[in-house]
């Protein structure tokens, strides 16, 4: 009997599966070795102290006290394959024109990420000091526990006069739970919850070169270079388009931006059933 209810749980589970999509660099710098080897599927088995981000209720597994150290490093490379369309290679060689980004592939290896108090920083590698500890009582019906640690860090920095340098420069996106009181509270022996108060900082930094690469600019040059010697074409146009024209592969200008908040306030809400040692069932609500 418990044979075939195994397998009628494997049936359903995969009759009932969707298909779900991973997040740009989502829990990987968390550095909790079981989650990145599941994907993250770590809802109905939370590992360790790091149940406070997928599961608080998970803290009831830990007994006594308990303190988890670790160094996150890492390096990043970013790849990107350059290419023009046919018809654009067509209209550029029909107008003349002269792309300043050859095609090709781009690689940044250098690690930027926004730090607090810093801004967007470049790093040789990037390294990470986290860890968290926790307490139980001596029933295991009330287990607290508090940690450090960072659901993402990741940015890059291109090489000077990179040809993507108009995807960006440089850019950095760094989320950081710094203070995450959390609680599990053991129900039953097969049923627990947990909640935990996560206060977090959030920044994003983005060094940007912008060009506008729309043909239809290329008028603005050829009337640009119409004017003569009293000319009266711009006397009535906002913009004095005798001093020169913006053609569609000129740089307009630079975007360079920091944004970040220090407070940055949510709440894990998590439960977990276990009514047998090969089966778990879990649920985490982040707000």
């Amino acid at each position: 009997m418990i044979s075939l209810l195994r397998w009628m749980i494997i049936v359903a589970g995969l009759m009932l599966s969707i298909t779900s999509y991973g997040q740009l660099a989502q829990n990987l710098t968390i550095g909790n070795a079981k989650a990145l080897a599941l994907a993250n599927a770590v809802t109905a088995d939370p590992p360790g102290i790091d149940a406070i981000h997928f599961n608080p209720a998970g803290l009831t597994r830990l007994k006594g006290r308990k303190v988890n150290l670790k160094v996150v490093a890492g390096q990043f490379t970013i790849s990107s394959e350059l290419t023009r369309s046919q018809k654009l290679n067509e209209d550029i060689a029909r107008l003349g024109l002269q792309d300043t980004v050859e095609n090709g592939e781009a690689v940044a290896e250098t690690v930027s990420v926004m730090l607090p108090f810093f801004g967007l920083t470049e790093l040789p590698v990037l390294l990470a000091p986290l860890g968290g500890f926790s307490i139980s009582t001596p029933d295991n019906t009330f287990t607290f526990a508090d940690a450090v640690y960072a659901p993402m860090i990741v940015g890059f920095t291109r090489e000077e006069g990179s040809n993507a340098r108009f995807e960006g420069n440089a850019l950095g996106f760094t989320h950081l739970a710094y203070f995450t009181p959390s609680i599990g509270v053991r129900v039953t022996d097969t049923f627990s919850v947990g909640a935990g108060l996560i206060f977090s900082y959030t920044g994003v930094g983005m060094d940007l070169d912008m060009r506008l690469p729309h043909i239809l600019l290329t008028g603005i040059e050829t009337l640009a270079g119409s004017c003569g010697e009293g000319s009266t074409l711009a006397d009535n146009i906002i913009v004095n388009l005798c001093d020169g024209g913006i053609g569609p592969f000129d740089t307009i200008g630079n975007l360079y931006l920091e944004v970040e908040e220090g407070f940055n306030p949510s709440v894990n809400i998590g439960f977990l059933w276990e009514p047998v040692s090969w089966f778990s069932w879990g649920g985490c609500i982040s707000k």
